[in-house]
Parts: C-alpha cells; structure tokens; sequence
C-alpha cells in the first residue's frame, strides 16, 4: 500500500510540472487564438497576445519585437503565406512561438510536445536521460485522434535542429508519426534552418 502511495504521489507530482507551463502559456498566448474551438468562425490569429494585460499598443510590439529570432520570424511568415484561415498546424517539440509566429490555429491540444515524450526542462533534458516514464499516459492517444480530425496543412520537426532539448526526441522515433509523414506528408523543398517542414499531400 505504501508503495503504491509513493508511486501515485510521484505521478501527481510530474503532472502538477506539465499542468502549470500548459495553462500558463494557454491563457497568456492562445486564449484568443483558441476561439475556434469553441465554435467560432476559423480564422488567424491577429497577434495580440495581451491585450488585457498591455492595451497599448505600442508597448506589446515592443515586447514582441525585442525577442524575435530571425529564423523563427522565417519560418512563420512562410507558413502564413502558404495557408488560408482554415489551416492548421502541427510542431513536434518544445517551440509553441512557430504558432505566434505564423498565426496559424494548432492542430492539437499539444502546443508543445513534453507530455508526449517525458521531458522536464531543466530537469530532465540531459541527452543521457531517459524520459518515457515521465511521459503522460494516453497522451498519445489524444494527439493522433486531434491530428485525425485537424489533418494539420504542416507539421514542423523541431527536433532535426535540437530547437528545446529535443535533439534527443527524432520525430520518426515515434511510430505513429512516423507513420502519418509516410502516409500523407511530403519534407517541403523550403526545409532549412533549425527545422523540417512537411507539408500534407493526401
């Protein structure tokens, strides 16, 4: 009974990490841009990530604009420019800017990738760790049933450059998304930089 304590206490614990960034990031970054989801027309993000937060307009651009990475500003302006408001998108890894960046709505629930493959930044992000046991159970379960029902227009690897510890999580490690780019994706000509482009061909 004891131990069976200690491993529910262990596994409330690893919940409570992944819980915090995910709702935190949910409300600041994607609760205008989550619309959608609850029945609202498709449509892109208009980039005003605080509006209740900083009204003036100014001082977000600034906020923005001070922390932009050349590349990642890149790969958003190319993704916006190739799809329409009813578009989605997929990033395999921990980069959930590509979706500030580019506009586009995400295809799953997952914004970013560490529920799915165990990772705890800072915590357990040594490329010696290995993090499957921290993983969340049936998560797997839920990103292909969302990926089924969005058919993302894009997913973007992050881990083909390292891009937040993810060097260690190659997309075709994971079989069901290995098997998905297979079945219905192509590695766009674009694909450079920090990043794989595949674009959904089927």
């Amino acid at each position: 009974v004891e131990a069976g304590i200690r491993e529910l206490r262990s596994r409330l614990r690893v919940r409570a990490l992944y819980s915090f960034p995910a709702v935190f990031l949910t409300l600041l970054f994607f609760y205008p841009f989550l619309t959608p989801w609850k029945g609202a027309e498709p449509r892109q993000f208009d980039g005003k990530l605080f509006p209740w937060i900083f009204p003036h307009p100014t001082l977000e651009e600034r906020l923005r604009e001070s922390s932009v990475d050349p590349q990642m500003q890149k790969l958003g302006d190319f993704l916006r420019g190739e799809t329409s408001p009813k578009d989605t998108l997929f990033v395999w890894g921990f980069a959930p800017e590509v979706y500030v960046r580019s506009g586009i709505r995400p295809a799953s629930r997952y914004i970013y990738c560490n529920p799915l493959t165990g990772l705890i930044p800072w915590i357990n992000s040594d490329p010696r760790v290995d993090t499957r046991g921290q993983a969340i159970p049936g998560s797997w379960n839920l990103l292909m049933a969302d990926l089924e029902a969005s058919k993302p227009k894009f997913i973007v690897d992050t881990s083909y450059g390292g891009i937040g510890y993810y060097a260690k999580y190659p997309i075709h490690t994971y079989e069901p998304l290995h098997r998905l780019l297979q079945d219905h994706y192509t590695a766009d000509s674009v694909t450079e930089g920090n990043w794989r482009i595949y674009r959904r061909t089927s």
